[in-house]
This record gives C-alpha cells, structure tokens and sequence, in this order.
C-alpha cells in the first residue's frame, strides 16, 4: 500500500484511500437493522459470531474528584485474559461522566474482562479510581449498573455483554445504526488479521456497510468502489451523468476495490466524522475494505505493506452541506502520529454521480493534484446501484497467466470471482 512507503516515495506512488458523542441506552438499541443483517447470515458468519462477544461500557460517573486544578480526565481500560489484550478508550477531558460509549469485541473463550476506570494525570501516575470483572458466559446480552470496586460509591458504570450468535451480530449491527464504533485495534499490536475471501457478486452480504436510517450521513450510506483506474469512466465517453468535464487524473493506482462505513464510528462535533476507519484492520465478522488476490492463493501485497503503519483514518466533513470531506490518517504503529497533510493531504469532493477522491501532493498541491471516481455499488438498504455491474466486471477480470506485477493498466488480479478482506483473528494464546 502507498502508505508503506510514502516516506521515501510519496511523489511516486498515490495513496489510493478515500480515506462520539452519541450517548444511548443499549438496553433498547433498535433492532429494525437486524432485516438487513439478516441476509450475512450464513455457515461462515455463525461460526465467526460464535467465536466472539461484545463488551462495552456506557454511563460511567465519577462521584468524587480526582483533580485538584481541573475536573476529572476519566478513561477506561478493558483487559481481556488469557489473551492478554488490552483497549484504552480516550480520554474524556474534564468529564466525571461518559460523554461517549466504549465497546470492544473480545474472543468468546476468555475468562475474564477486566474493565477498569482511571483518571488522567499529566503531571504524576494517573489515578486508578477502580475496576469491574466479567467472564463471558452463555449467550445472552445485559446492561446493568456496578458499583465500581475501591472505594464505596465513588463511581458507577452501565456495563454491556453480548455473547452467542444473534447477541453478537444484533449488537454490532445496532452499535454502528447509532454511531459507535465497537474497537477491534488492540492497544499493544498484538491482535492479528487475516485476509478472508469473499465473492464479488454478493459482496454486499458479505462486508459491513453504513445503513440508512443511520446517524452516518446518507452520502457514506452503502458500499464504495474506488475506482482508481477509471474504468467506469470509459462508459461514459462524454463524461459521468450531468458532469461532462471530470476526468480522472494521475496514472497511479493500488490493488484495493471496495471501501465502507459499517464497522466505523460517528462523532457529530462539527460537521461530523467518521472515525475508527482502519485500513490494515479489520472487525472479525465482516471486514470493510477489500482488495485483489495478486496470487490466488488469499494475499494482498499492498495490504501486507500497510502492516508497516497500520493506518487508521477519519473522513470529516467541510461544511454543513456535506459537499466536502478531508481524510487525515493517523499511524497507528508509531503511536498514533498523523500524517501530515502537507506532504499528502486526501479529500473527497460530492459530484451528482458519487465521489471525487482528490489527493494533493506537496502543501496545497504544488507537486501535482490527482483524482479518481467514487461510485457507490450497494446503497444503504442494499440494494445494488447502476454501478454495481461495472465493478463485478473489473473485480473479476483476471490476470494473464505470465503477468508478475501489477501496473496501472494491468492490475495483477487472480482473484477468479473473488476478493478479500482483513478480519480480526482469535489470538493463538
């Protein structure tokens, strides 16, 4: 992936990316979702949910103060064991209450989850204000309000468990319809995610998308084609529907095909973000950006390269109108630091037939500008759009036997109907 090496070749390459406070009471999160998660239910996705369960904390309230110039700087931290993984949540800034929601998916076989609060301190240790265990029983799904341990009454939390098939997927599904992002990105790097095959056509039962009637805007709504080599614009010889002039710009491309919005969060600050949009990572039931199998047998060397960062991405909106996005992209594996836009700044601009993904090269594009098209294949409801043919064909066009590499023109694809997309694996331990 271009990410991997724009350090020493950011002129070279294109990155090819398009890229809470939504406080509920999760005993009553809407089902009607559910008619559309209906259709990923299948052999493989029960056996992935049976493997997993949710884990989240919502409510939390600090009684006494733990600051002697400001008010409480309050986190939490959920340790999973035996896995030995580790979710710290931010940091809620003079807060002595959540002002957003904490989930986190966990494997179904662990023993116990330790979800601890704390209270940030810049200048000594932080202070540790108590925790509350859980071990993932049966199936079943609760929200419940614990006193936390420590001191008496000095915090309370409503704290969420989903175990089991229809618990997992009904909650996932319920989590993102209201914007919160149920974190799959363990602190200490040490999950790990695999590329998993799945069919081009019928992609849509197989990837998490943003739904409508969602709080994501309806412009992220659905599943995304970015179409960095534009092939779809060859259909068009006179130009997309009611722009005649667009063309794309720039004749370079990475192997990647679909993004979407089903396993991200919703900040409304603003304008609106979306946010926890991994691209190395991935939740472990669906996956929501797919790219090409360069061998036929399940890899993805752009993917591996973003190993190397993992980078994770927001997409913020510009304006009211929601006409404008900019995508900056935070490196997870060097603790978080953001890439700074002047050396690539990605933007997305609304046209009346998709997205235009801009990429500016150098501080305000003095290096070169480039473009490509954005179409949406799956819409909100999903149901497939006028562009979904149009991507089946290129994600299914194969590869000449005695071609290597991939080139702009040619795109090493061996996919034979198929892509793939990361999910989070079971750790080994």
């Amino acid at each position: 992936h271009p990410f991997a090496f724009v350090m020493c070749a950011v002129f070279a390459a294109i990155a090819a990316l398009m890229g809470i406070p939504c406080v509920v009471s999760f005993a009553s999160l809407p089902q009607h979702s559910g008619q559309l998660r209906t259709k990923f239910s299948h052999a493989q996705a029960f056996s992935q949910s049976m493997d997993w369960a949710i884990v989240g904390v919502d409510n939390y309230t600090v009684t006494e103060s733990f600051d002697y110039w400001s008010g409480n700087d309050v986190y939490v931290k959920i340790h999973v064991s035996p896995s030995g993984w580790t979710f710290t949540s931010n940091i809620f800034w003079n807060h002595a209450s959540s002002p957003r929601p904490f989930f986190v998916y966990v494997p179904a076989s662990t023993n116990t989850v330790t979800i601890e609060l704390w209270d940030r301190d810049e200048g000594f240790n932080d202070d540790y204000i108590g925790e509350v265990q859980m071990h993932i029983g049966d199936s079943r799904q609760l929200t419940t309000t614990i006193y936390m341990l420590g001191q008496s009454n000095v915090a309370t939390m409503a704290v969420t468990l989903a175990s089991g098939h229809s618990a997992v997927f009904q909650t996932a599904d319920a989590l993102n319809f209201n914007g919160v992002y149920v974190n799959y990105y363990e602190d200490q790097g040490s999950a790990t995610y695999a590329l998993v095959r799945v069919p081009n056509d019928g992609v849509e039962h197989h990837v998490a998308f943003a739904k409508a009637g969602s709080v994501f805007p309806s412009e992220l709504h659905g599943i995304w084609w970015m179409d960095q080599r534009g092939v779809r614009l060859r259909d068009y010889p006179s130009g997309p529907p009611n722009d005649p002039t667009y063309q794309q710009e720039c004749s370079a491309a990475a192997d990647e095909v679909l993004v979407a919005f089903g396993e991200a969060g919703w900040d409304p600050q603003g304008h609106g973000c979306v946010v926890g949009q991994h691209i190395y990572a991935g939740g472990p039931l669906y996956g929501h950006w797919t790219w090409l199998d360069v061998t036929g047998h399940g890899q993805s060397t752009d993917w591996q390269s973003s190993n190397f960062n993992k980078p994770n991405t927001q997409f913020c909106f510009q304006n009211a109108e929601r006409t404008e996005i900019d995508i900056p992209r935070y490196w997870e594996a060097f603790w978080g630091v953001q890439f700074p836009d002047w050396v690539m700044k990605l933007r997305m601009v609304k046209t009346p037939w998709g997205w235009d993904r801009v990429t500016l090269l150098g501080p305000g594009g003095v290096a070169g500008v480039c473009r490509y098209p954005v179409w949406q294949v799956v819409d909100g409801f999903g149901r497939r759009t006028e562009h979904y043919d149009a991507y089946v064909r290129f994600a299914n066009k194969q590869a000449p036997l005695n071609q290597t590499s991939s080139s702009f023109d040619f795109p090493l694809n061996r996919g034979n109907g198929s892509t793939l997309v990361a999910r989070l694996q079971l750790p080994t331990r």
